[in-house]
């Protein structure tokens, strides 16, 4: 076989296994970002709008199809919860082992790192705990249909509400936070708020889940419109936007928690060290 043959089918076959190099400069990704990748060297996949790198050795490696399958649902239900027809921008993806490999690459020891203007993830994919594609789209997607945020805790609590699971509780945006306020071991609302990395720092899981309760408070009771209104306002413009004072928030939160019906009694010291499922 000449040159120009084995040429022809090495470009073939890059074709089909959907695993072409990218120029990440053409991607529009940010310095860092390209930085991060061309260090790395992982391998490629293209995957219609989805392009996933992953390292030769990792076990997203060997399940990419069902990858794609679970990024087509998360956009699914994303693009449901905004209440938007479409989204077509191209979604760069990172699955890695273990959070302590996204520490490595970011210094922040996450299952989900998330830069939403290069419309890239960092996704842990261990084949043991579900990834949080879902967290991952929201954030992209929010911040491209809805604007910056103002708060972190809307960030993080809109990425939590949207995956809407921590395995394997039921309700966890709900259940765990009425627990950890039943055992006063969680930030005020308005705590977090103002501190929400000093809350995430000291309980992680709790935080998250609490956040997303807030979130859902504020979209279940505001509406969508509302919610992103409050979302580029902040919540500590939210009298002005909604009519509610953020005392007010914090006692209607209060109220909700106190009306859920608290099941077997959890063990959040765990929780919050070993993570959702």
């Amino acid at each position: 076989m000449n040159a120009f043959r084995l040429i022809l089918l090495a470009g073939l076959l890059s074709v089909l296994l959907g695993c072409q190099q990218t120029n990440y400069e053409q991607e529009g990704m940010s310095e860092d970002t390209v930085a991060l990748l061309k260090e790395l060297k992982p391998r490629q996949s293209t995957r219609g709008q989805f392009n996933l790198y992953y390292p030769a050795s990792s076990v997203a490696a060997g399940q990419l199809d069902e990858v794609e399958e679970s990024l087509k649902r998360s956009k699914a239900k994303v693009l449901g919860l905004l209440q938007e027809a479409s989204y077509d921008e191209t979604i760069h993806i990172l699955l890695v082992d273990s959070e302590e490999e996204t520490a490595e690459l970011t210094q922040f020891a996450r299952r989900e790192f998330t830069v939403p203007p290069d419309h890239f993830s960092i996704v842990v994919m261990d084949g043991e705990r579900e990834p949080y594609f879902t967290r991952a789209i929201f954030k992209m997607m929010s911040v491209d249909f809805w604007g910056e945020p103002r708060d972190l805790m809307m960030f993080e609590g809109g990425a939590v509400f949207a995956q809407g699971s921590c395995l394997p509780i039921d309700e966890p945006l709900y259940q765990i936070p009425a627990h950890a306020r039943a055992q006063g071991d969680i930030c005020s609302v308005r705590g977090l708020i103002l501190n929400f990395s000093d809350c995430v720092s000291e309980r992680p899981v709790t935080t998250y889940m609490q956040a997303g309760s807030v979130f859902r408070l504020l979209f279940d009771g505001f509406g969508r419109e509302n919610t992103q209104r409050i979302w580029t306002g902040g919540i500590r413009n939210i009298e002005r936007i909604v009519g509610m004072a953020p005392i007010e928030l914090e006692k209607e939160w209060t109220y909700v928690m106190e009306n859920v019906t608290l099941g077997e009694p959890l063990d959040l010291v765990a929780l919050n060290e070993s993570g959702c499922l």
